[in-house]
């Protein structure tokens, strides 16, 4: 019920230009009898938008404006029986897009130290057009002020301390436990704990980075971006926390507007430009690829896979990739559309590529050395096995060879020539893999990776002997 107090809203920033935008947006929007048509965008700020609101019409506001991402505040200005110089009459206001980002409450900060996430914020993965080299993979980054710190196991770092109530409600425990169910890949149970975590304490940077990482696994792009400015305003300083949100910009402003179709397996977002046979055409391809790699991978998953659609030149600019690459995965598949053709004998090889990425990375936790990453991904384009052998034999022929480790990290920097080595040896050390030992092991290996400190680890869990003789053989069949 209304108390009878009155507010001014006042406009104190944005936290970042597309909030800025959106916010300008929402306020145009707004019917005449609202409030401002038009917002002074070249005033100096802080700058008051609404005078004389009764209370719920002011909170209404605030939280609509907080939406989309601006700084706002009530100041208490009278009381209802004085004469408002602006009021608001009882008019419906209109909703804020739902991906706008949304800031939690703020309830109290508490300072407290724990231990925190490696983020992995690296490069996409990368696929270059018609035959290889073939994808770029996201690469995990050393730990760096930008980014939070390793965090101990899951569970048995955080069950003790759920068995006492009382430290359910820790910021520093319950930061903790999010980001080691974020390292074990429970996303919504992360977010839960994170989110809580920082409506104790607001401003913490490793839960604000972590819980950016769990959105970004959940497509909540907006959300992210929104967490990676608070933790720079906290104090977090590193240019891959710049890049990152360089690269998250980009996208959330082309995909503002995107429209999004689903299949059984696919969630696909798209300009409304695009051509819907074309789009028809990627979502039956992708639902061929989920069986067809699937069943190489022996993973079927249940959640929808999220696929973005860019045009040629939208493509680029947008994932920053070079030019040899012709699709990208960073989380999402991303692929150019240009004039796709039913009998498009690439589609399919490009398709079942990057899914294969996706595949990679859930089984593995994203622990996959580019190498295995690469060369399983190629291997998942096949039709009959080891039909891309005389491609890779072909592209090594003559060139000087990577070691394993030289291929752990990304292709991207490397010239188009080296790059098909790079490519083609990732794809025959997996290929030896699997002639000595069988693709049913493969699976197995990924798993491994995904509860091993590195791909030795993973190896000895999974094959007889070590990966060091392995690589040691496979050089020399390769050279001989």
């Amino acid at each position: 019920m209304d108390d009878g107090r009155v507010f001014d809203l006042i406009l104190l920033g944005y936290r970042n230009d597309i909030a800025r935008a959106r916010t300008l947006e929402y306020l145009d929007q707004l019917p005449l009898a609202l409030g401002p048509a038009q917002v002074d965008r070249g005033a100096e700020l802080p700058q008051r938008l609404f005078t004389a609101l009764d209370r719920e019409r002011a909170q209404r506001l605030r939280a609509a404006l907080e939406a989309c991402g601006a700084q706002v505040a009530l100041a208490q200005v009278s009381v209802a029986d004085e004469e408002p110089s602006v009021g608001v009459p009882l008019v419906e206001l209109p909703a804020v897009r739902a991906h706008a980002p949304r800031p939690f409450i703020i309830l109290l900060v508490v300072a407290l130290g724990a231990a925190a996430y490696l983020w992995r914020a690296g490069e996409p993965m990368l696929r270059q057009p018609p035959l290889p080299p073939r994808a770029e993979p996201l690469t995990a980054h050393s730990s760096n002020p930008g980014q939070p710190e390793a965090a101990p196991d899951y569970p048995e770092a955080v069950q003790p301390l759920q068995a006492a109530p009382e430290v359910n409600e820790r910021a520093d425990v319950l930061r903790t436990r999010g980001i080691a169910q974020l390292r074990e890949g429970d996303y919504p149970a992360a977010a839960t704990a994170l989110e809580r975590a920082l409506q104790l304490a607001p401003k913490d940077p490793n839960a604000l980075l972590a819980l950016a990482e769990v959105y970004l696994k959940q497509d909540k792009r907006p959300q992210a971006l929104d967490l990676l400015h608070r933790a720079k305003e906290a104090g977090v300083r590193s240019p891959e926390l710049d890049k990152r949100m360089q690269q998250l910009s980009r996208e959330v402003d082309a995909e503002w507007d995107f429209l999004q179709t689903e299949s059984a397996h696919f969630r696909v977002s798209f300009a409304d430009t695009q051509d819907g046979r074309a789009v028809r055409l990627v979502l039956a391809t992708l639902e061929d690829a989920y069986f067809t790699v699937g069943s190489k991978f022996e993973d079927y998953p249940d959640d929808r896979t999220p696929v973005v659609l860019y045009t040629q030149q939208d493509f680029h600019n947008i994932t920053q990739t070079p030019g040899w690459a012709g699709a990208a995965f960073d989380g999402r598949i991303k692929l150019p559309v240009r004039g796709l053709q039913a009998d498009d004998t690439q589609l399919p090889r490009v398709v079942r590529h990057e899914y294969a990425h996706s595949l990679i990375t859930q089984l593995s936790n994203g622990r996959a050395p580019v190498w295995l990453n690469e060369g399983l991904a190629v291997w998942a384009e096949e039709t009959d096995e080891g039909e891309r052998e005389a491609w890779a034999q072909q592209k090594i022929a003559g060139q000087e060879l990577f070691t394993l480790e030289q291929m752990s990290t990304t292709f991207v920097h490397l010239q188009t020539t080296r790059a098909e080595v790079a490519y083609a040896q990732s794809y025959l050390a997996v290929r030896a893999l699997i002639d000595i030992y069988g693709a049913r092991k493969i699976p197995a290996l990924l798993g491994s990776l995904a509860h091993s400190r590195n791909m030795g680890e993973a190896f000895a869990a999974t094959y007889p002997g070590d990966l060091a003789s392995f690589e040691e053989r496979w050089l020399r069949q390769l050279t001989g």
